[in-house]
């Protein structure tokens, strides 16, 4: 995909949610192979792959912010443990973000959204999370 720019953000997780959305995550990798594309075994079992994203990394990560960083997006956290911002993607490429941010939706505060803008066709979208959910909108600037 072409290059993407993170437009702005507004993401938070509470601290005792971030180990229920570590698991939710870290799920993905077992999921069947036609999710994704199969990767290969460990003495876990079947590693599935997804465009762009460690699995093995994100499989084993002890935290969510690890975890996340698989997927190449950068978790910010304030002093209380809080997830309280999102940046990324680290690479300005995306992968499997849909794939992502539903697995951690049920997680994720209602209200919360990620913006991004496409350099190519200047298109715009935000992932919106409501009522454990993520959805995909697709957005167009306007000037008056």
């Amino acid at each position: 995909m072409n290059d993407v720019v993170l437009m702005e953000a507004r993401f938070r997780i509470a601290e005792p949610l971030k180990t229920h959305a570590l698991r939710a995550l870290q799920s993905l990798a077992w999921l069947a192979p036609d999710i994704g594309e199969l990767c290969g075994w460990d003495e876990l079992g079947p590693i599935i792959g997804y465009a762009g994203v460690d699995v093995r990394t994100a499989a084993r990560a002890a935290t969510l912010e690890e975890a996340v960083a698989a997927w190449g997006w950068e978790l910010i956290c304030d002093e209380t443990g809080d997830v309280s911002d999102i940046r990324g993607p680290d690479c300005g490429k995306l992968c499997d973000e849909s794939r992502l941010f539903e697995a951690i939706a049920p997680f994720v505060d209602d209200g919360s959204y990620i913006q991004i803008q496409r350099d190519d066709d200047l298109s715009i979208w935000r992932w919106v999370f409501a009522a454990e959910s993520c959805r995909f909108l697709r957005g167009r600037l306007v000037f008056e």
